[in-house]
């Protein structure tokens, strides 16, 4: 197993809870621009940050290595939407 289908496997476990906890269709997950699919988009990204580089991350998911920082970074700094954190420990501990 290569470290990207660690990725994948891992990209396809954890999205796979988040869209079951927000509810919402897994093929919007990287498209749509509606808050609570951001907000997903950003759950997913942050726990893939805490495992792997955001490098690798991007070369997966398809997604830019500047936006995937820009995620890491934003969520790691950011404490304005109590709510999103949250979520985001929710779904940390589903994750476990």
């Amino acid at each position: 197993m290569t470290k990207y289908d660690a990725i994948r496997y891992d990209l396809e476990n954890i999205s796979n809870i988040i869209t079951s906890y927000f509810d919402i269709n897994k093929d919007n997950l990287f498209k749509s621009n509606k808050e609570e699919i951001v907000e997903a988009r950003y759950c997913l990204i942050y726990i893939l940050c805490s495992k792997y580089k955001d490098v690798d991350i991007a070369k997966v998911t398809g997604l830019s290595k500047s936006v995937v920082n820009k995620i890491r970074n934003t969520v790691g700094r950011n404490n304005k939407n109590r709510s999103f954190y949250i979520e985001l420990n929710n779904i940390k501990a589903l994750c476990i």
